[in-house]
């Protein structure tokens, strides 16, 4: 993977953009299983949900600065 082989020095920072995605993921998950068994009511879910998504977006955005630093002195 390029972030083993470039970017070893930024594996915790991407590990936390996997963990962030992850919590999105589950409550998608969640809200699927809830629609397989009928309920399509997706309220309670959202929060959460969008609250998921901001962090990811900022994880997200944080690392791709870090990478570009770090591209910089490759």
């Amino acid at each position: 993977m390029l972030i083993d082989l470039y970017f070893s020095r930024l594996k915790p920072d991407y590990v936390k953009v996997i963990e962030v995605r992850g919590i999105a993921n589950k409550i998608m998950m969640s809200y699927q299983n809830q629609c397989l068994s009928g309920d399509i009511d997706g309220k309670k879910f959202l929060n959460p949900f969008l609250k998921s998504q901001d962090d990811f977006d900022k994880e997200t955005d944080k690392f791709i600065k870090l990478v570009a630093e770090h591209a910089e002195h490759i």
